[in-house]
């Protein structure tokens, strides 16, 4: 019995073992010929920047994640002048990303990264 005890412990702690390392993914976004917004995102933070001071746009991010409930949230749209982010255990109480969303201007199109 003491084999069964310690495959039963053995169990409950990989089912209640952190996720594996957060996935990293960063890109660029390009608007027109001078104006670059890099992006960073991971399972628990997300980020834009403006690189460059003649670009319009400002930086936007929004992130998605699944809670216990599994429903489905955001934290909305995210933006600033130079720079925009958002962590999961500021703005979804700990939830992980499951989706990052990374945008150049208020009415561009998105990237959409999934995790």
């Amino acid at each position: 019995m003491r084999a069964g005890a310690a495959l039963a412990a053995l169990i409950a702690v990989v089912a209640f073992a952190a996720p594996a390392a957060a996935h990293l993914a960063t890109g660029t976004i390009v608007r027109g010929s001078n104006c670059t917004y890099p992006w960073r995102s991971t399972h628990t933070s997300a980020s834009t920047t403006r690189a460059t001071d003649i670009c319009a746009g400002h930086a936007y991010v929004r992130a998605y994640g699944i809670n216990s409930n599994d429903d489905v949230v955001n934290t909305g749209w995210f933006g600033s002048a130079s720079y925009a982010a958002v962590s999961s255990s500021t703005h979804l109480n700990g939830v992980y990303f499951t989706t990052t969303n990374h945008k150049g201007c208020s009415t561009c199109d998105y990237n959409i990264i999934s995790h």
